[in-house]
């Protein structure tokens, strides 16, 4: 063993070890120290073997928490099961033999660990109960084909937590289920939102379909999500839409923290009110080369798939953007996450500019998509238009099922409507 495990504290070692960081969280340790009670190193040397081995396998258990991989009583279960089922090669003993073994071996268990474990465990062993653990990857693999990647990552984990209470398909009922969600919106600060918490019964919802598909529930089941009632703690927060003057300050003070990307992604808001995801997106290739309109093709539905007309006090800003693009986006972003979303980093940066300046959550960056939509109908625009410009879907039968859109001669007179009071610089856009 490296001593750099050792710590002498005093006249007394101890024995140390930094937590690896995809545990610490589990573990709730940065770092673990325990007293080896001598202040001889030799004999604090084989003392901390003993402490290490110890650790490294609460390491280990934390990480298959964290995998929700079945731990090591379910797998011993499971060994059994197929034992029984005569799926082992070089297996012995016939079935009424193995019977007696497995007797024994839960007799033993019960002693060790009581009734309950051992009573899962024959069950899980006999088949009549079954561990989720090992079910997750094989509908993450099916549901990956119709799943966006954001969506499954989040229905993953929202299993994973579950099956890390309830550990077997038989515990998956709607009382369960239920009391886990609750519980889980009160632990958490400020409550879970109704939405929330509708994705997470969705996903767990998802997960139980597949395994009555698998034949491992009873054909007549029912679905335990379907009638939860959602726990109120959370309240809903009403996005509100920022003031023109206000979009500027949060524009001005993003200029002064010199954080370009940010402050031209605001400005691109505020005279187009597309989301930010759909801006991040954008790239010099969507912009026609007049410079008289730019399309969005990364939109959440088909009606966001649209082209808008650009303002006039927006075509410095994206010719300077067209020039300096070095990876063919407008906005630079930093986002290395897994599901594409270049809006990421931009959009954590807007949170913590906002805060400073004292906003509330009621004001976001969507804020400023209903600060256009706010400023259109002032105008006296036509909701049409704005749907078009917007991205929305229309209500009409007429106009949603057979326009082919409006004109870019009309939605450019819309646009123009939009104003702000940025001050000498803001017209440029710099």
């Amino acid at each position: 063993m490296a001593f750099d495990n050792l710590e002498l504290i005093g006249s007394i070692y101890y024995a140390s070890m930094h937590v690896p960081p995809d545990v610490r969280e589990v573990l709730g340790k940065r770092r673990l120290r325990k007293t080896l009670k001598t202040s001889d190193k030799r004999q604090a040397t084989q003392r901390a073997r003993l402490v290490l081995a110890e650790w490294c396998r609460e390491i280990e258990l934390a990480r298959k928490k964290l995998k929700n991989l079945p731990d090591s009583l379910t797998e011993e279960a499971l060994s059994w099961r197929d034992e029984l089922r005569g799926k082992n090669q070089g297996s012995v003993g016939d079935p009424e033999t193995l019977e007696i073994f497995l007797a024994d071996t839960v007799d033993r268990l019960e002693d060790s660990r009581g009734f309950e474990s051992a009573r899962k465990f024959y069950r899980i062993a006999t088949g009549e109960m079954n561990p989720t653990a090992p079910m997750i990857d094989q509908w993450e693999a099916y549901i990956s084909k119709s799943v966006k990647p954001k969506t499954l990552a989040m229905y993953v984990s929202d299993v994973r937590k579950l099956s890390g209470t309830f550990t077997t398909v038989e515990e998956l009922t709607k009382a369960n289920i239920r009391k886990w969600l609750w519980e889980l919106s009160e632990k958490t600060e400020g409550g879970l939102t109704e939405a929330t918490q509708r994705r997470i019964l969705n996903a767990i919802s998802n997960f139980w379909r597949w395994v009555h598909s698998q034949g491992l529930v009873s054909e007549d089941a029912a679905n335990p999500t379907i009638g939860i009632a959602l726990h109120k703690g959370a309240q809903t927060v009403e996005r509100l839409p920022f003031k023109s003057e206000q979009v500027v300050r949060v524009w001005e003070e993003a200029k002064r923290k010199k954080d370009h990307a940010l402050a031209d992604l605001i400005y691109l808001a505020a005279y187009t009110g597309a989301r930010i995801e759909e801006l991040c997106a954008l790239k010099c290739a969507d912009v026609d080369k007049s410079i008289q309109s730019f399309k969005i093709t990364d939109a959440k539905t088909t009606a966001g798939i649209r082209e808008i007309p650009i303002h006039k006090d927006l075509k410095q800003l994206i010719q300077k953007l067209l020039s300096e693009s070095k990876d063919g986006f407008l906005i630079p972003s930093t986002a290395k996450n897994n599901h594409g979303k270049r809006s990421d980093p931009l959009g954590k940066r807007f949170g913590r500019l906002k805060g400073s300046l004292g906003f509330g959550p009621e004001l976001v960056f969507h804020s400023i998509r209903k600060t256009v939509t706010t400023q259109l109908e002032n105008a006296g625009v036509l909701e049409g238009v704005a749907a078009d410009i917007l991205g929305h879907d229309k209500e009409t039968i007429t106009y949603g099922l057979y326009s082919g859109g409006n004109s870019m001669d009309n939605k450019m007179r819309a646009i123009s409507n939009l104003s702000y009071p940025w001050g000498s610089t803001g017209k440029q856009g710099t």
